[in-house]
């Protein structure tokens, strides 16, 4: 386990350095653009987290 500082350092830098304001869609780790793993890239795990999501979304709505 790392600490929530360790955690928010890639998010604080992606948020605030203006170097990348023209990156968009990158995969970062570390703060480095890295591969995503290939199931990122995977339509169908894509459209099958999305119907998921949306389900259970509706399912606790108010």
């Amino acid at each position: 386990m790392i600490s929530p500082e360790k955690g928010a350092e890639t998010p604080v830098y992606l948020a605030t350095a203006p170097k990348l304001e023209a990156k968009s869609g990158q995969y970062f780790y570390k703060k480095k653009i890295k591969k995503p793993a290939a199931i990122a890239n995977d339509t169908n795990a894509r459209d099958n987290l999305w119907a998921l999501s949306e389900g259970l979304v509706r399912r606790f709505e108010v």
